[in-house]
Order: C-alpha cells, then sequence, then structure tokens
C-alpha cells in the first residue's frame, strides 16, 4: 500500500536531494517505508543498489520502535508482495531484535514463500555468518507448517547455497497432517518435483516429439489450474508459441479472471512488461494483446470514490529514464501508466506533463491503458530538468485533487514548490488533496508532509490506499500499527 504522511509537526526541514535541488527530508518512519515499497534492491539513476541498502540500515538504526519496523516490513512482504527488500529487512532486524518477544512471530509471518527462508538465511550467513538467532530459527520452523509437498517440493532449492532441506535441517520444524510425508521426504534428500509447471515442461523437454509434449504439458496445467497467474504472464510467449488456439483461449481466460489478478499480488507494471516484450512478436494473436490490455483495466475496478476534479502532474524528466529493477521498462513509463489507469477510472481529469517547463495535454479519449502509455500524453515539452514549480504554476483551474507521478529530484536550480502551492490555492480559492507519488523510493519530498499524501509506488493497491486516506489522514498509518505482532 502506502507510506506515512501528514504527521502532527510539519516537517519543513529543507535537504539537498540527489539531484542537487531543494527539497524537504521525510520523517524516518515515512522514507523507510517508501523505501520498502519501490525498492527492487537494483541501481537507479541516483542511488546503486547497495546504497539504497546502507540508506535502509541507517534508517533501522535510526528508529527506535523496532516493531514499527517490523510491521511495516510484513505490510511490505503480506500486502504488496515485495520480495528482496523484504529480505533485507528481516536480515537486519533479526541482527538486532535478538530476544524480542515478537521476534519469532514476525520471522513467520515474513515467510510468504518457502525460499523466503532460502534467501533470508543466505543472506544473514553472508553478512552476519554463525550463529543464527533463536528467533529467526524458531520462527522458520513454525513457517514450515504453512506449506504443503507441492509447495516444498516446488522451492526445495536444490543446488543454491541453501537448500530448502538445509534450513529443514538446521530449525527442526514440527511436521503438520498435510506435510508430514513431504516434510520427511524433504529432510532425507527424496523430496521430487513434479507437480509444478518448471518439472512438467522439463520432463516433456525430454521426450521424442518435445513439441506436442510442452503443448500437453500447457494444457494440463491450464485446465487443472495449476499454473499460476505470475507463471501465467511470464509464459505468455512459451504458450503462444506451441500455435494451440485452445492453449492461447485458456491463457487469455486466466489473464482476464479478476480473482486471480486479485490474489496474485502481480504489479500492473508487470503485465505491461510482458505488453512490451510481445509487442514486436508477430507471432502474438491479437487476442493476447486485448487479454493483458483489459487485465490491466482489471487492476482499476476497485479505485476510491474521489469526488470532484482531478489534475495529473506526469513527471517526463532525464532521470525518470532510469529502468525499474531488471525489466525493460523506465519510471517515465510507470508514470504514464499510473496517469491512465487514474484517466480512464475518473470522469473529470486533466492532464500535465512537465520537465524543465509543464503543459497541459490532451485529454484521456481511450479506455486501453496500453493505446495511453504507449502514446506518451504527446506534448512540446522536451525531456530535461525537474521544474515542480512550473509545474504547479501551469494549473489553469481550482482542481480537488493534484496527483504528481515523479522521482521527486528537482534538478540543481530548481526550489521546492511549496510557495508556489500556496499562490494556486489563493489564486484559485481552493484547497485541494495533493498525491505525491514518489515512484522511485529515494526518500525525497517536493513538500511537507502537512496536507499532502505521500504515496511510494506503482501497485493498483495505491488506489485502495487513497480511498483510506481521503477518509481518514491516520488511517493508513494506523493500519500499520495494527498488525498483530
Amino acid at each position: 500500500m502506502c507510506a506515512r504522511f501528514n504527521q502532527k509537526t510539519v516537517n519543513t526541514t529543507l535537504t539537498e536531494n540527489r539531484a542537487g535541488g531543494e527539497a524537504y527530508k521525510q520523517s524516518p518512519k515515512l522514507e523507510l517505508v517508501s523505501l520498502l515499497l519501490t525498492s527492487f534492491v537494483s541501481d537507479t539513476t541516483y542511488e546503486s543498489g547497495d546504497a539504497r541498502i546502507g540508506r535502509m540500515v541507517n534508517l533501522i538504526d535510526s528508529i527506535p520502535d523496532k516493531k514499527f519496523v517490523a510491521k511495516a516490513g510484513l505490510f511490505a512482504r503480506e500486502k504488496w508482495g515485495m520480495r528482496s527488500i523484504s529480505h533485507v529487512l528481516a536480515t537486519l532486524l533479526a541482527n538486532r531484535v535478538k530476544g524480542a518477544h515478537w521476534s519469532r512471530k514476525f520471522f513467520d509471518r515474513v515467510v510468504v514463500r518457502p525460499d523466503d527462508m532460502t534467501e533470508i538465511f543466505s543472506l544473514y550467513n553472508g553478512t552476519y555468518g554463525k550463529p543464527y538467532p533463536n528467533a529467526l530459527k524458531r520462527g522458520f520452523a513454525d513457517a514450515f507448517g504453512k506449506f504443503n509437498a507441492y509447495q516444498l517440493a516446488k522451492y526445495r532449492g536444490e543446488g543454491r547455497q541453501f537448500s530448502l532441506m538445509d534450513i529443514a535441517n538446521l530449525v527442526h520444524p514440527t511436521p503438520t497432517q498435510k506435510n508430514m510425508r513431504a516434510m520427511k521426504a524433504l529432510i532425507n534428500g527424496t523430496l521430487k518435483n513434479t507437480g509444478t509447471w518448471e518439472s512438467k515442461l522439463s520432463t516433456a523437454g525430454k521426450s521424442d516429439n518435445v513439441k506436442e509434449a510442452k503443448a500437453e504439458a500447457w494444457r494440463d496445467l491450464l485446465k487443472q489450474g495449476k499454473l499460476g497467474y505470475f507463471a501465467g504472464v511470464r509464459n505468455i510467449r512459451n504458450i503462444v508459441q506451441t500455435k494451440d488456439p485452445e492453449l492461447v483461449r485458456m491463457l487469455c481466460d486466466l489473464l482476464i479472471d479478476p480473482a486471480r489478478i486479485k490474489n496474485s499480488k502481480v504489479l500492473p507494471f508487470r503485465l505491461y512488461v510482458a505488453y512490451k516484450e510481445l509487442v514486436t512478436d508477430v507471432d502474438v494473436p491479437i487476442e493476447v494483446f486485448r487479454s493483458i490490455d483489459k487485465a490491466l483495466a482489471l487492476t482499476t475496478m476497485n479505485m476510491p470514490d474521489l469526488a470532484g476534479s482531478i489534475a495529473v502532474l506526469v513527471d517526463i524528466s532525464g532521470s525518470m529514464d532510469h529502468r525499474i529493477g531488471q525489466s525493460k521498462v523506465n519510471a517515465r513509463e510507470i508514470a504514464y501508466l499510473m496517469a491512465s489507469m487514474v484517466g480512464i477510472g475518473y470522469p473529470d481529469v486533466d492532464m500535465y506533463v512537465f520537465s524543465s517547463h509543464a503543459e497541459k495535454v490532451g485529454p484521456i479519449l481511450s479506455t486501453s491503458v496500453i493505446t495511453q502509455v504507449m502514446s506518451g500524453f504527446t506534448s512540446n515539452v522536451p525531456i530535461a530538468g525537474t521544474n515542480f514549480r512550473d509545474a504547479i504554476d501551469t494549473l489553469n483551474k481550482p482542481y480537488e485533487h493534484i496527483m504528481i507521478f515523479s522521482d521527486m529530484q528537482a534538478w540543481e536550480g530548481y526550489h521546492s514548490p511549496r510557495d508556489r502551492v500556496s499562490a494556486y490555492k489563493k489564486k484559485y480559492k481552493c484547497s485541494p488533496h495533493i498525491w505525491s507519488f514518489d515512484l522511485m523510493g529515494y526518500g525525497d519530498m517536493q513538500f511537507p508532509e502537512h496536507n499532502v499524501y505521500c504515496i511510494p509506488g506503482y501497485s493498483d493497491k495505491v488506489f485502495d490506499v487513497m480511498g483510506i486516506l481521503v477518509q481518514d489522514k491516520m488511517n493508513l498509518i494506523k493500519e500499520i500499527d495494527a498488525i498483530d505482532l
């Protein structure tokens, strides 16, 4: 979901952001959650992956309430599906909260998939070495009880530094009724991965007629509902290459299944990544592209009731060229993606793009998210610096909501737009909700926290959060604090 915002005292401490411009420093808790919900532990334009982890270390050490840190980690892992950065946080906490009464429960809950344990153990071992904290081992021993034979086999991790068998032999979990036989086989090294899509495709690859065998494997997986949503998105090309109309139809049905979308934790940008990787392939049937587009539209089904007009400001500056994680999608495209979802989801939206200067662009004319993103909101604004002040000055009427999609990095010479916001409110006699989306999680703000909603990330869940915040500004922080730990 989203970050903390609107503290009781206004944070007006000016700092310098990574681009050399003027910004406001976030509170440590706000910055931590921003980092958790936007980080894929990879390099960005202004910050390397290692530097980002270093910033997390400093943030955790600066926050006395380590239980809040743990809850924020659970919030990111359970509700946003953030994996690598939650592994880093769990590792750092394991070294800092030895003896805390809640830590065992945290290490149980932060494990959503079996391989979360192998990743965290590997990271802890490489960072701190032995001995391993008792709370970590006991929490992981509890976590084994969540998983059935299929899950344990799928993520057993053979050939890795730490396999699931290594973890089981180290933490000595108590088998449950649903996994007793599988746990015995895992510990003995005899558990086989036979039910996953990877194993079925591997087996098919050894047959005399590989193409036919693989098509049959995909058919079995799709008919029995054993292909997960994310796996389906990742394997679109592989399924299409079978040239089997029935398989393509079942794939499209999977992609547009509202329940599967909701439960998958697949971020909208993953669907856009899939589209970009396929768009130059002439063999992909048009219904596959339409299904991806419809799946993106379905992520906007539960958008909150935001009354009144909306201004959307899209940052197209040079720093927005940086790619998200290892994908082919950059931050500018993510800004277009989120802006398009807003433009399609609400009736009264005006679009603006800005860089060194700003310009109002034409309205959303299509119900296709993909069409809008690919068009890039055509304007005469060149890709250059980041001038938030001109973006605010370009607003030409009163709005109930102002949404800003940016990495929040104003270049040297551009100052905070706080005074321009004040002038805008005075000129149009309005007091809009300002939604500031920090797409890269650098931790800087262009506005102080008071009367501004600072939201990190680009999940469809940010729209759920907006519905919460517009009713009660403290609901979000209450939601994190209310996590049972």
